[in-house]
């Protein structure tokens, strides 16, 4: 229906489907909480190689504190 009708037609103002608007921004929520939660995934473990690489250089302090942190993150999320 998307590629026949355009979206600014004033036929479309009198369909009846008022839940249909609701429904589609729940979807369009859902993806972005979907597409965070895997970016935030997937970058615990990439920054956490990267201060495990700094902990040979001398920054054992660092390491630990943003190793914890990047953790309890982990949990949260």
């Amino acid at each position: 229906m998307d590629l026949v009708i355009p979206y600014n037609d004033p036929a479309l103002a009198h369909v009846g489907l008022k839940p249909v608007v609701y429904i589609m921004n729940a979807v369009i929520l859902t993806t972005i909480l979907s597409a965070r939660n895997s970016s935030l995934y997937i970058c615990t473990p990439v920054v956490a190689s990267i201060l495990f690489g700094l902990s040979f250089i001398g920054n054992q302090i660092i390491y630990r504190w943003l190793v914890n942190t990047t953790g309890i993150i982990g949990f949260i999320a």
